[in-house]
């Protein structure tokens, strides 16, 4: 397996592998209404765009042309508009997904060790994510690479 920068030929695997990470995700969303659906479009237009930025890395898990796994995140600025921290910028982890097929093999940890080198060569001393409370096996996964939660993003149906 071989890790390395996605280019814009990898759309079309990409694109299998963000339908499987939006099925997934929806089954753990119990709200008909919030669940999603990826426009092929869209993903394309975003796909290449991000290609293109530099305080991004996009990272592809390749075998004999199939893509098993991606991961992208961004360097951004560390406070929210109209606000300062001590901390000018700060990685995201924005997206990460490995396939099914290969999981449980350390595939993940290398896609997520590889960010944090592109972090720290930017001088970067902070990584956040998201995720969503009903995906154990990712919450898990975080939390054996040291990540620890910071706030709780709550929603209710009015």
């Amino acid at each position: 397996m071989k890790l390395r920068k996605a280019k814009k030929e990898d759309f079309e695997e990409y694109y299998k592998l963000e339908v499987e990470y939006t099925k997934y995700n929806n089954s753990l969303e119990k709200e008909k209404k919030l669940r999603y659906k990826v426009v092929k479009t869209e993903q394309k237009k975003s796909f290449l765009k991000n290609l293109k930025k530099r305080n991004k890395l996009f990272l592809v898990l390749e075998e004999e042309g199939n893509l098993f796994g991606y991961l992208y995140g961004t360097i951004e600025k560390g406070a929210y508009p109209g606000y300062r921290s001590g901390v000018k910028k700060l990685g995201y982890l924005e997206n990460i997904y490995v396939s099914k097929k290969i999981r449980a093999k350390g595939f993940g940890r290398k896609l997520i060790d590889e960010y944090l080198k592109f972090l720290k060569e930017n001088k970067i001393q902070y990584v956040f994510l998201h995720a969503v409370i009903p995906n154990k096996i990712a919450l898990e996964f975080y939390k054996k690479l040291k990540f620890t939660p910071i706030e709780y993003k709550m929603m209710k149906k009015i």
